[in-house]
């Protein structure tokens, strides 16, 4: 970065947070710059913005944001800075919370659920099945089922986030704040609220998942994903009949990243998932 690169305030930006696609630097005294790392990716930068303008109409649960900019040689938001921690970094401190804090979750993810998606978001099923019929580390065989089952599901036209999930949600003086929108798309509500309940069930923890979490999988993340689903269910309906059709899909479109740790729990889900034995 060269001297003239400077935030407004004159001074040079300092770093205060990063994650695997983007860093956040900060931008003035009220604002924080998302920069995302890929210098290709102007298309999820203006989705993100899109998704988030969308949100901010109705809810007060996303940052407010300023614009775009394309600052040394990649894409990045302008957007509020909001003060606060997320939902792990809380659940480490105080873990006799989790069931509040899945319900929580699970009450932001239905309302934002519930939010018309703007019509220049792709539309999720598109994504998918793009994502499906290019991914080279998914079985032939269940590639083909997971195409046919999509063809089955519902269209729709709701805000879906793409990746939902604790680490995502910010606890802020005024309010739960959901940040990360690069994969958002316009689609059936059932298809994200799927994606959540499978990744919480089966996904790779993140980095910084508190030690009750860790060390009881099944316990710890199992309260937690049942307080998820009765949050959800309280502000959001959806479709019973469609959601372990989607959790299979998922599950194979998730099989495309090729993340080790979630490789066989991916496939034993998507086993169990194909046969209708529930998940």
């Amino acid at each position: 970065m060269d001297e003239e690169d400077r935030t407004p305030s004159g001074t040079r930006p300092a770093k205060i947070a990063e994650g695997r696609e983007a860093e956040i630097f900060s931008w003035g005294e009220h604002e924080v710059l998302r920069l995302l790392r890929d210098p290709g990716a102007s298309d999820a930068a203006d989705r993100e913005l899109a998704a988030m303008i969308s949100v901010r109409r109705t809810l007060p649960c996303v940052p407010e944001a300023y614009g775009r900019i394309d600052w040394d040689g990649r894409p990045g938001i302008r957007m509020q800075r909001i003060e606060g921690h997320g939902i792990l970094a809380e659940l480490q401190r105080r873990p006799w919370r989790v069931w509040d804090l899945g319900v929580l979750c699970g009450r932001v993810h239905g309302d934002l659920n519930r939010v018309p998606a703007p019509d220049n978001l792709p539309e999720l099923g598109c994504e998918l099945r793009r994502r499906i019929e290019t991914g080279d580390t998914i079985p032939s065989e269940l590639r083909s089922a997971a195409l046919e089952e999509l063809d089955r599901l519902p269209e729709g036209s709701a805000l879906c986030h793409g990746d939902f999930q604790p680490e995502n949600v910010l606890l802020s003086p005024t309010g739960p704040i959901v940040i990360d929108w690069p994969l958002a798309t316009r689609g059936d509500p059932c298809g994200d609220f799927a994606r959540t309940a499978l990744m919480m069930k089966v996904g790779a923890l993140a980095p910084g998942t508190p030690a009750l979490i860790r060390a009881s999988q099944g316990i710890g993340r199992g309260i937690f994903l049942r307080a998820y689903v009765a949050g959800y269910e309280q502000v959001a309906r959806y479709e019973r009949k469609h959601i372990e059709s989607w959790k299979f899909v998922r599950a194979v479109e998730r099989l495309a990243d090729d993340i080790p740790e979630e490789r066989r729990p991916l496939l034993r889900a998507a086993g169990r998932l194909r046969r209708f034995d529930g998940f």
